[in-house]
This record gives C-alpha cells, sequence and structure tokens, in this order.
C-alpha cells in the first residue's frame, strides 16, 4: 500500500473516529467565529491542522491537499497576528505567576510525595497493563 492508501484505511477503520476529527473542526471554526473565543478556536484548530500537515507529508498524500492544510493554517496565524496584543495578553495572565516564599523543608516534602505519587503510578501502570 501506498502511503496515502495506508493512511486512508486507517481513517476508514472507524467511522466514528472521523466523525469526532471533523466534530473537533467544527467546534474549532465556530470558536473562530465568535470574538471572546477567537484565540481559543484559532489554537484549537492550528493543532488539528499542525496534525494534518504532518501526515500530509509523512504519508505522501496529494500535494494538493497538503496546500490546502498549509493555506488554511497561515490564514488562521494571520488571524492571530491580527489579534496578537490580545494574544500577548491573555499568555501574560496565564504565566501570570505569583512566587511564594515557603521554606526548604516544605519543597522538599513536595518533592518527595510527587516522586512517591509517580512510583506509586508506576507500579499501578505495571500492573494494569501487563498480559495474563
Amino acid at each position: 500500500m501506498t502511503g496515502m492508501e495506508l493512511m486512508w484505511a486507517f481513517y476508514g477503520y472507524s467511522k466514528l473516529y472521523a466523525i469526532t476529527l471533523g466534530l473537533f473542526e467544527i467546534i474549532g471554526g465556530i470558536l473562530m467565529l465568535i470574538k471572546k473565543t477567537r484565540i481559543i478556536g484559532c489554537l484549537f484548530t492550528s493543532t488539528i491542522l499542525i496534525n494534518v500537515i504532518l501526515q500530509d507529508v509523512y504519508f505522501e498524500v496529494h500535494l494538493g491537499a497538503l496546500k490546502a492544510a498549509i493555506l488554511y493554517q497561515f490564514f488562521i496565524l494571520l488571524i492571530l497576528w491580527l489579534n496578537k496584543d490580545l494574544l500577548a495578553q491573555s499568555i501574560k495572565s496565564l504565566l501570570n505567576i505569583k512566587k511564594s516564599q515557603q521554606s526548604k523543608y516544605k519543597l522538599m516534602i513536595k518533592l518527595v510525595l510527587a516522586f512517591i505519587g509517580f512510583i506509586i503510578l508506576r507500579i499501578t501502570e505495571y500492573y494494569l497493563t501487563i498480559k495474563y
């Protein structure tokens, strides 16, 4: 099979998967139409389009499909650029972390608890995924 045939066989295997991807694309498009959610919609749709572009490249899909996906991604980047002030403000707001003073003792306790939690999760994962 060619890469394109293999990819379409993968997508064609599950109708529900293709419908889910289509719904995500529609949701992203609707979010882009609403001014308050435009940036979220662009970022949401951009992740889907980047995945499509990578699949088109790696599975050697028809060049027209790749060009269309790149064009759509370009327009999303253009929308983000036109809203760059709001985008920058949003990123600053997300990254605005107030530093709290905590003792080294409390930090070490948190790190030890996180490490213990990690070990417990890895052991749980191992026993849940082994084949009997």
